[in-house]
């Protein structure tokens, strides 16, 4: 199962949705406004993707900030041999050099760690703040 620190996980999701046809109704065009909309439940926190009744229910987490390190254990446990993963998405913001904090205002970081408290807890995340 993947994983993503909350914080930058909502940075891509805003920026992804604005340019998908099929992106939720009534999704606000500023990412302020995204945050507001969608810690408040205008659209769904599905924890479970990470943790069911509250603990980890996958044998392995994949974290999308080690990816390649985590793909090749991964590959290694299920016994194949790894070639190394496919370069997509790669002119993305990060690209561009703008981290993910700098889209953040100090409410906003507090609005991601209370809706997304337990995954920070359980894969250790945190506020990289390089605003």
């Amino acid at each position: 199962v993947g994983v993503r620190n909350p914080w930058d996980m909502m940075v891509s999701f805003f920026f992804w949705w604005l340019e998908e046809p099929s992106r939720p109704v009534g999704m606000p065009n500023d990412f302020r406004s995204f945050i507001r909309w969608h810690v408040n439940g205008a659209h769904p926190i599905n924890l479970s993707y990470w943790l069911m009744n509250g603990e980890r229910w996958a044998d392995f987490y994949v974290r999308f900030e080690r990816l390649d390190e985590d793909c090749r254990v991964m590959w290694k446990k299920l016994g194949l041999e790894y070639h190394g993963l496919p370069r997509l998405k790669t002119k993305g913001r990060a690209i561009r050099g703008i981290h993910y904090s700098a889209y953040y205002e100090d409410w906003m970081v507090q609005s991601v760690a209370k809706a997304y408290q337990r995954v920070i807890s359980e894969f250790g995340y945190e506020f990289e703040d390089k605003r």
